[in-house]
């Protein structure tokens, strides 16, 4: 497995997490990155880590942007958070 540096991005995202929602959104982080194909990067984008494929890896996308393998959204009580 290939080892993944987090970006300031991610990091601050991680940051700035509630207390009370962090150790859950790492462990299943951890996960994700455990099985995480060598050369797919962690992202943030529209308010969730983002686990895609770079578009210098795969670029013949519909919409040009990088394609994306899962994600972990953040949710409040009434559901997405803005």
């Amino acid at each position: 497995m290939a080892r993944h540096v987090p970006t300031a991005a991610v990091t601050e995202f991680l940051s700035k997490l509630p207390p009370d929602r962090r150790p859950e959104v790492e462990r299943v982080r951890s996960e994700v990155r455990r099985h995480l194909p060598a050369g797919y990067e962690e992202v943030v984008s529209k308010n969730m880590l983002v686990y895609q494929v770079p578009l210098e890896q795969y670029s013949d996308t519909y919409n040009g942007h990088p394609l994306w393998y899962c994600s972990v959204p953040q949710f409040d009580e009434a559901g997405w958070e803005a």
